[in-house]
């Protein structure tokens, strides 16, 4: 989530230890030892720590760089609305990272891929450490997304929440005139499951000329992967 400074005061371990240290470390360490190891490096912007980001992309030797996806995003929800000039800034710094030899990774235009997200994707579940199965990341806000449990000999029993998911319509009749649809392909599925999809999934594209000219640059130097379903 940025550098030392940033990274340690929002993911620390239970015991307040910090973690930004050793988690470059093993990054570097995991991409010398295995050559065909590729990573996607997820850096969560806030209002006041995008500007730290640039330091982190100094971190990773420049030789493994282009094993390296940078996928650099803002925080939402939780009533925060990302500013148009946070959207700005975090173009930017992908397009450096692409300057760097980085890899970019395009989570909004999402041209070829056929889902929002993963969550939309049919047999996509995160297991946690309990054995309990979610459809999305989990958090206390999100009690939808627990679907299920694992079985001792691990196989999947769902629950009443899965069929909801499952059932949820493709694509909400609010959006079918949006001019976004042909990118988010009907945006989050958790907010059709609770049947209430937010008009705040437009604001992701306030710099839609930066989003255009990131990726083009990114294709160019043949530093973009398509993700296709």
């Amino acid at each position: 989530d940025g550098p030392a400074r940033v990274h340690d005061r929002t993911r620390p371990l239970r015991t307040g230890a910090p973690t930004f240290e050793v988690l470059v470390r093993n990054v570097q360490q995991s991409l010398s030892a295995h050559g065909a190891l590729a990573l996607t490096l997820r850096m969560n912007a806030l209002e006041e720590t995008v500007d730290a980001f640039d330091e982190v992309l100094d971190l990773i030797p420049e030789p493994l760089r282009p094993r390296v996806q940078v996928n650099a995003t803002e925080v939402r929800g939780a009533g925060i609305r990302p500013s148009l000039a946070l959207r700005e800034r975090l173009n930017a710094v992908n397009r450096r990272a692409v300057d760097m030899g980085y890899r970019y990774y395009d989570g909004i235009i999402g041209v070829g891929r056929g889902v929002f997200c993963h969550g939309d994707r049919p047999g996509h579940f995160q297991i946690g450490p309990d054995g309990a199965v979610h459809t999305c990341s989990p958090s206390s806000e999100k009690p939808e997304v627990q679907t299920g449990w694992l079985t001792a000999d691990g196989g999947l029993i769902t629950n009443e929440r899965h069929d909801a998911w499952v059932s949820a319509p493709r694509v909400h009749e609010r959006c079918h005139a949006c001019a976004y649809l042909c990118f988010c392909h009907g945006g989050c599925v958790l907010d059709r499951v609770r049947g209430r999809p937010s008009d705040a999934c437009m604001e992701r594209y306030a710099d839609i000329s930066g989003l255009v000219l990131t990726r083009y640059l990114a294709a160019q130097r043949g530093r973009f992967d398509s993700e296709a379903v």
